[in-house]
């Protein structure tokens, strides 16, 4: 069967890009993955082929057109990223000049992939940290792990970089952020063994994370106009002993006592502000979708 176009949500972060591409009916073509697409971490070059083998890789190198897609990159804040991120992408596949496309960050994906376009809040602990806020009104509320002292705080960067600094690990084979992150889950790990040091990090990180909402919470004024918080990112939807400290942090310190997790990836949120972007409000066929995580 021929098939008359394409609609594709893109998930770029600091470790991976992934992409999904459904037809007009919401069936999946397929979906891709490929390396990391922060421009922050590399350049607009590097993230856009990046992206763009993601998306060969979800149109399974079929020559379909692509009526809509929606990218949401970790580290394109500013008009200026965008610019230069969307240049770099048309330089790389002319015929998207042809699509609607949204380019935003990875934080307004992973909401809409969690809230589905509703209020609510959400904190992100993957390769960086931030959280993400839509209020009752729909205004977009946003704070930056990179805006801290303690860069990302809560992050598996900044798990990986204490780690390395309290001496857990040799620095010797260290190259990158990526690598510094990449030791999180080790940490983790030697943490639910009971290493004193790991535990340590692992405490310190998880209360810096939460610390990190607070600017945000009050901006908001949750402790009058509450909303759900959610939690997204490889680091708290792995069930761990960095999660329960987390989500121990949570109540200690806010008195949130409840959290939700995503059920599908955040290229799916992406995917949904695609079918959006070209359909409206006519419904997303969610089921259809969603059966090939």
């Amino acid at each position: 069967m021929t098939l008359s176009h394409a609609i594709i949500g893109v998930d770029g972060g600091g470790s991976s890009t992934k992409a999904m591409a459904i037809d007009s009916a919401g069936q999946l073509i397929g979906d891709g993955v490929s390396g990391p697409s922060n421009p922050n971490n590399s350049d607009f070059e590097s993230a856009a082929q990046a992206i763009d083998l993601a998306i060969s890789q979800a149109l399974a190198e079929k020559d379909v057109p692509i009526a809509s897609i929606c990218l949401g990159i970790a580290g394109v804040a500013s008009e200026s990223q965008r610019s230069e991120l969307s240049a770099a992408l048309y330089h790389r596949r002319p015929k998207l000049l042809d699509s609607k496309l949204h380019l935003t960050h990875d934080l307004e994906i992973a909401h809409c992939n969690l809230f589905q376009g509703g209020a609510g809040i959400l904190l992100i602990a993957g390769t960086g940290s931030a959280a993400f806020a839509i209020d009752a009104r729909g205004n977009a509320h946003r704070v930056s792990g990179r805006d801290y002292r303690f860069e990302d705080p809560g992050s598996g960067y900044a798990i990986g970089k204490r780690a390395l600094d309290d001496g857990l690990f040799p620095d010797s084979d260290i190259d990158g952020r990526s690598s510094v992150a990449a030791l999180a889950p080790k940490v983790i790990e030697r943490a639910s063994q009971g290493d004193l040091k790991a535990l340590n990090v692992v405490r310190i990180e998880s209360e810096h994370l939460i610390r990190m909402m607070v600017p945000l919470l009050r901006e908001i004024d949750f402790k009058t106009r509450p909303l759900p918080l959610g939690l997204a990112g490889g680091l708290v939807e792995a069930d761990s002993i960095y999660r329960s400290n987390v989500l121990y942090e949570l109540k200690t310190l806010l008195g949130i006592g409840e959290a939700r997790f995503p059920k599908t990836p955040s290229s799916h949120g992406a995917l949904r502000l695609a079918w959006r972007l070209l359909n409206g409000d006519e419904p997303f066929p969610e089921p259809v979708a969603a059966a090939k995580p």
